[in-house]
């Protein structure tokens, strides 16, 4: 928990692998898209619910265009991942946390708590 959230307002985080951050990012001040598939997110990885597009499809005819949008996402869909300050309420008490030390993007995103998060400026950026 962060008591003074307001000198970390204007950043926002990235997390990576340390290694990422040392050979590709903080060498070329540049950060890299990633395939959207390629996320290590659950629930980011799924393609979309229900569609109106398979009323009158068969099930044969939904998995062909269920695999052609997996194939268009994986060929041409690119992503970029930050996290940002939040607030927990618990107990009628709002709570404000750091986006840096959000548990789950460690553990998704930064090599299972083992890489770096990166605090960039929203204004620079």
């Amino acid at each position: 928990m962060t008591p003074n959230l307001t000198e970390y307002l204007s950043l926002f985080y990235h997390f990576t692998k340390i290694e990422t951050a040392v050979l590709h990012i903080l060498p070329r001040f540049q950060l890299k898209l990633s395939p959207f598939l390629s996320s290590n997110d659950p629930k980011e990885t799924q393609t979309f619910g229900y569609w109106s597009i398979y009323e009158d499809c068969s099930e044969a005819e939904r998995v062909d265009i269920e695999i052609a949008f997996k194939n268009y996402l994986k060929e041409n869909l690119k992503q970029l991942c930050f996290s940002e300050n939040y607030i927990v309420r618990q107990n009628n008490t709002n709570y404000r946390y750091c986006g840096a030390i959000h548990p789950t993007m460690w553990s998704h995103y930064a090599n299972n708590s083992t890489g770096i998060c990166l605090g960039i400026d929203k204004n620079q950026f």
